[in-house]
């Protein structure tokens, strides 16, 4: 019975442990079996192990007791950030990959499409400019993606050179040679043009027109211009007239069809005639002033002096007359009466013929404006040069701006 009893209490002692060892540690007796270590045999070191590991745990702070959830929580959210992160690694190794393709195939294409340009450039270059030779190249070292691209041009007498060492108008017409020569690889459907060729002369011009007319089979252009030859070579001329102030009026003349009508006829006949007013040009008009003012000066003065027995008032109105219808000037003329006077007197010259020579005299005289004729450095003035493309009109303006900044002048350039 004693035995009995000793045995139960036992058996209590031993579940009590048992649930001592589970709620405190969570710890069943057969894996706390497991954890036994033969080395701890010794009831105080057991204890002093014991006391040291709950004061690390102390240490520890109090105890999240959700950081289970929020770990399987953070730890999914890593799992999707990894695979996305792993994702854009393999598309940027992608898009690199086909990035590089494209560069390869741009580069391939470039160097045959730029190959085909500068043949047809050349071809373009002769015919715009009635021979010569132009190129582009590619700037040397550099990737054919990013290189710039040099253009150079031969005009027709002159050596091989940059373009930007050109006059005005070489440089335009270099640069619609180019602009024709991409047109032909590769014609638009539609091409606008805003007075491409007004720093061309007129040879040049009419040379533009006849190749622009060419494009017309694959390309519709419209063309704003001014210059006469241009015009000729256009289908159909829209006129943007201002008869009124603010109002703007618009006339098309069709210059295909032959049947026009009366008003189109009209317009056609004004337009004409202004275009032949406006483009007469500079030589042309001063050839035909100098020979207005020979011919009615040298037939005049003949009359005159064939025509006089002695020399009066009536012979000095009439010289007078001839001098202004000649384009001599008023102010002019009644300087060269009054000096032909005062030399007609002094000689005592009698006869109309002996005087002759004097009038020549003091016409040239007139004429001579000294050795300081040309000496603008004291006197504001306007200087023109002319000359058609290519002859050095701003390389001459250049070198004489060099020269005036030389002597420390202020020098304003401005060119087209």
């Amino acid at each position: 019975m004693r035995l009995h009893n000793q045995y139960d209490r036992l058996e209590e002692s031993y579940d009590s442990l048992v649930d001592y060892m589970w709620n405190e540690y969570e710890l069943t007796y057969s894996y706390a079996l497991e954890l036994k270590s033969d080395e701890l045999n010794n009831i105080n070191d057991i204890r002093k192990q014991i006391n040291i590991l709950k004061a690390a745990i102390k240490k520890l702070g109090d105890v999240n007791v959700n950081a289970i959830e929020e770990y399987k929580s953070v730890s999914e959210r890593y799992e999707f950030m990894k695979t996305q992160h792993d994702d854009m690694i393999e598309a940027e190794e992608s898009l690199m990959k086909v990035i590089e393709e494209l560069d390869e195939g741009m580069r391939t294409q470039f160097t045959a499409k730029f190959e085909e340009i500068k043949v047809e450039f050349d071809k373009v270059f002769k015919e715009l400019f009635g021979g010569g030779r132009g190129t582009i190249e590619l700037v040397e070292g550099e990737d054919i993606l990013e290189a710039g691209i040099l253009i150079i041009s031969q005009p027709p007498g002159k050596k091989l050179q940059n373009m930007m060492q050109l006059s005005g108008g070489e440089k335009a017409l270099t640069a619609i040679a180019l602009l024709f020569a991409i047109q032909n690889l590769k014609p638009s459907p539609f091409c606008l043009l805003d007075e491409i060729e007004a720093a061309l002369d007129d040879s040049n011009v009419g040379r533009y027109a006849n190749y622009l007319h060419k494009l017309t089979k694959h390309t519709q252009f419209i063309v704003i211009t001014h210059r006469r030859g241009t015009m000729s070579a256009a289908d159909r001329l829209y006129g943007i007239t201002m008869q009124e102030k603010g109002v703007s009026t618009l006339v098309s003349v069709d210059l295909i069809e032959n049947d026009l009508n009366d008003k189109e006829k009209r317009i056609v006949e004004n337009i004409l005639i202004k275009k032949e007013r406006l483009y007469m040009g500079l030589f042309s008009k001063l050839k035909e002033g100098l020979t207005k003012t020979r011919n009615n000066i040298m037939s005049g003065i003949d009359n005159i002096f064939s025509g006089f027995s002695s020399i009066d008032d009536d012979f000095y109105e009439e010289l007078e007359e001839t001098l202004i219808m000649g384009d001599i000037g008023v102010r002019a003329t009644d300087e060269i009466i009054e000096e032909l006077k005062s030399k007609v007197k002094e000689n005592k010259i009698k006869d109309p013929k002996d005087c002759k020579q004097l009038l020549i005299d003091t016409i040239r005289e007139k004429m001579n404006l000294g050795p300081n004729a040309y000496d603008f450095e004291n006197q504001k003035s306007i200087v023109m040069l002319i000359g058609v493309n290519g002859v050095g009109k701003t390389t001459s303006v250049g070198k004489l701006a060099g020269h005036l900044k030389a002597q420390n002048k202020k020098v304003n350039h401005g060119c087209s």
